[in-house]
């Protein structure tokens, strides 16, 4: 049985949205 590789595109892909949206939330804040 093939067992498929890790997604790790789709991992960093989550990680850049989540630096995101912290990044907003921290101008949010300021502003």
């Amino acid at each position: 049985m093939h067992v498929p590789a890790k997604p790790d595109k789709q991992e960093k892909a989550t990680q850049t949205v989540l630096e995101q949206a912290e990044v907003l939330s921290e101008m949010w804040a300021a502003a």
